[in-house]
């Protein structure tokens, strides 16, 4: 579940509908044990961004005569952190790698790295994004 709120007098403010599925969420929850994580506001990638990302998976693909899929797996082991969470019992669990828990920027970043793999060990030269400055 992610929510967003306005921090008024060190308190969390909540749009109405998001503190309604909150405290639903919560009663469901009871007698467990739950994981939170706060953050500040960082925008997601964008969908531009995440097309752009499957163009060059696939243009890469056509290069070197791989699935898209394949190769975006490949990328995630390859530039994505490690990331941990504590299970019910307090144990720590490894993630499942995920571009979607990029930012804009995070995710940038990545597909700079993702191009840069592909230049060094492919010759691929993939087209500058307009986007970016």
């Amino acid at each position: 579940m992610i929510l967003s709120a306005l921090i008024k007098d060190g308190k969390p403010d909540f749009h109405p509908k998001d503190k309604e599925e909150l405290n639903k969420f919560l009663q469901s929850m009871e007698g467990k044990k739950l994981w939170f994580m706060i953050d500040e506001n960082r925008p997601p990638r964008s969908l531009g961004q995440n097309s752009r990302y499957w163009k060059i998976l696939t243009l890469i693909g056509d290069e070197i005569g791989d699935d898209p899929e394949s190769i975006h797996e490949s990328m995630k082991d390859q530039f994505l952190p490690k990331m941990w969470k504590l299970d019910e019992d307090g144990r720590e669990v490894e993630l499942e790698k995920s571009t979607t828990r990029l930012t804009t920027k995070e995710f940038s970043l990545y597909n700079k790295r993702v191009e840069a793999w592909a230049a060094t060990f492919h010759g691929i030269t993939v087209p500058p994004d307009p986007n970016e400055q």
